[in-house]
């Protein structure tokens, strides 16, 4: 696990002392060591948290004949089985690492062919020197981040954009599609960014540059295609429990302390019980919740779990000020201003695990595939009523009720007739009307008609069962453009590594193709996990339903946080960068603090995006 970063320039030298201050910024990374090579128009920089092969795994790598040099990010599981088939062809190593692996399989197979073979989580950066290219990768689900900027002179690449940016040359300017799309979902929609001219390498993605004709490639090397398959329940429950338990297996591979985060809920308490199954001792497990506020708070739910598995278990119980203490550190970690809440205590509890362990192991990715979500079954439910006489007149009569966000949500997606947009109509924040309303006319008028919604045009499926499309819409977006991303940008700011056994790609590709009665049965969704690891799990938590990694921002905002919130979203220097309509931002303010709405989720978004625009650009150092 590290992070990388460097950029090649077109018509003159790379700079040593640029892929120094790149390679600076993303320390955090990899506090362990650092790498660096810059020959010519090429530069690649690395920082490593040594995971594996901790004497010999240093960065850059090189092929035999030095034509090759590597920088790569992430895990990747099954290097052992490949090292020994590559032995078989004939290659011989010099060390024990997953990068050497992946050296002399480009070498034996080609790009291509040694990324098709690859298990793991990873982002690549490759330079051919007798070819004059340079080759990103990104793995399959998007679970490392990997960012590029080009333009006349340069290419510049990073885990992180603050890596990017470290570069002299590359400006800071507002992305304004990028700014609809953090208003319209809380995050940006790959391969955009908020900032002008940066881009997401999209998952499952190779993107190649050749320098003698400046052009870019992009080549998707895996994708999603369900075929549902028929098969009995009791054999379908046997295979999900090998699968994950190989798939745990392969991912508890290190030669460093490991443990996992462990809420209480369902996946992460099967991803604990997996590991204390596989002699996984002692297992180190990690929750956190929220002191004076009842709803929020799982602490009893993991405490459970941990006795039952008799794992060495820490708590850690945060409040009010805990955000307003973090916020600013986690708003320059991100990046980007970040809509998801959830990343505070994310960030809190890796900084507090960090402590324990170097690794943990996470049960994200598990909703996407089996139907976890609510809005799965509101979606259903939607489906059914716009066949209901009379439908159409409750819109207009619950938008007058206060508060009630969810029902109000879930009207506007029954209002939307196409299935693509309704999907997205259930995951939007702040639809086109409210946008309008929030941004300064010449900002509404210079977007025309630009839609975010439209994304979901195209990774929503025009043809098969709902909840099999629901699932791959968002395993293509809201799964690597927040979950995934809110898990590594706030683990690694804490130099810890996160793994997501739930989201091994032969896994995903085997569940995406079963029949959705195994995966929903009335109300109870993960049916099939269910009764897969029924007899391992404690009753409570089998009975539990489900709950949400939820941060109580709804009162915050309404006591602890709103003086601090008005000083800040009131501020002169906000209210003189001409983005908002200032009435409108008062207006939500004061009906939330009010009572009369839920307004807690746009309440962050603005929040968020002030702040970092203080980190980014205006360069104000963080506290």
């Amino acid at each position: 696990m590290c992070g990388i970063t460097g950029h090649l320039e077109w018509h003159g030298m790379a700079q040593a002392t640029i892929l120094e201050q790149q390679t600076e910024a993303i320390r955090h990374r990899g506090p362990d060591s650092a790498g660096f090579f810059c020959v010519n128009q090429v530069a690649l920089g690395m920082r490593r948290l040594a995971i594996i092969d901790l004497a010999h795994g240093e960065q850059p790598m090189f092929s035999r004949d030095a034509d090759l040099a590597l920088v790569f990010n992430g895990e990747i599981y099954n290097f052992q089985a490949l090292r020994l088939q590559l032995q078989q062809l004939g290659q011989t190593f010099a060390t024990h690492s997953d990068t050497e692996v992946i050296v002399r399989g480009i070498e034996q197979w080609g790009i291509f062919g040694c990324v098709e073979r690859l298990n793991g989580m990873f982002a690549l950066a490759i330079w051919q020197q007798q070819a004059q290219r340079l080759t990103l990768v990104r793995d399959r689900l998007g679970i490392k981040p990997l960012y590029w900027y080009a333009d006349g002179q340069r290419l510049v690449f990073g885990s992180e954009i603050k890596a990017i940016l470290a570069h002299p040359a590359v400006p800071r300017q507002i992305n304004l599609h990028g700014l609809a799309n953090y208003l319209s979902f809380g995050h940006s929609l790959a391969p955009q960014t908020m900032l002008q001219g940066i881009y997401k390498v999209e998952p499952a993605h190779i993107l190649t540059w050749d320098v003698a004709s400046q052009t870019l490639h992009q080549q998707r090397y895996w994708q999603l295609q369900p075929s549902i398959t028929p098969i009995a329940p009791a054999a379908a429950a046997a295979e999900v429990y090998s699968r994950l338990r190989e798939a745990v297996r392969l991912q508890l591979i290190s030669d460093v302390p490991l443990g996992a985060f462990l809420s209480g809920g369902l996946d992460s308490s099967i991803i604990v019980g997996l590991m204390s199954r596989l002699g996984a001792a002692p297992i180190n497990t990690f929750s956190v919740g929220f002191a004076h506020e009842q709803g929020f708070n799982e602490l009893p739910d993991a405490a459970l779990v941990a006795q039952h598995f008799g794992t060495k278990h820490h708590e850690l119980l945060l409040d009010a000020n805990d955000l307003v203490g973090a916020l600013q550190t986690l708003v320059y970690h991100y990046d980007e201003p970040f809509g998801d809440a959830a990343g505070l205590p994310v960030y809190l509890v890796s900084r507090f695990a960090r402590e324990h362990v170097k690794v943990v192991l996470t049960g994200e990715g598990s909703d996407e595939q089996w139907a976890g979500y609510r809005r799965y079954q509101a979606e259903l439910l939607a489906r059914m009523l716009q066949y209901v006489p009379g439908h159409a007149m409750l819109g207009p009569l619950i938008r007058q009720l206060p508060r009630n966000r969810r029902l109000k949500q879930a009207i506007r997606s029954l209002e939307q007739r196409d299935p693509a947009r309704r999907y997205a109509a259930w995951l939007t924040i702040a639809d086109l009307q409210q946008r309008q309303r929030l941004l300064q006319p010449q900002l509404s008028a210079a977007l025309g008609d630009y839609a975010p919604e439209q994304i979901y045009d195209q990774v929503y499926p025009r043809s098969g069962e709902a909840l099999t499309n629901m699932g791959l819409a968002d395993l293509q977006t809201w799964l690597p453009d927040t979950y995934l991303e809110k898990v590594d940008k706030a683990s690694m700011a804490a130099s810890l590594e996160a793994r997501v056994p739930f989201l091994d790609h032969t896994l995903v590709e085997w569940t995406m193709n079963l029949p959705n009665s195994l995966k929903l049965r009335g109300r109870q969704t993960k049916w099939l996990l269910r009764q897969a690891f029924g007899e391992m799990l404690p009753q409570r938590t089998l009975r539990k339903p489900k709950h949400g990694f939820a941060v109580p921002t709804d009162p915050w905002f309404r006591g602890a946080l709103s003086n601090w919130t008005a000083e800040i979203l009131f501020d002169q220097r906000t209210l003189a960068r001409g983005l908002f309509n200032a009435q409108e931002v008062r207006r939500i303010y004061q009906a939330h603090r009010d009572g009369k709405e839920v307004a807690d989720t746009l309440l962050w978004l603005l929040l968020n995006l002030e702040l970092w625009q203080r980190i980014y650009l205006d360069r104000e150092q963080r506290l």
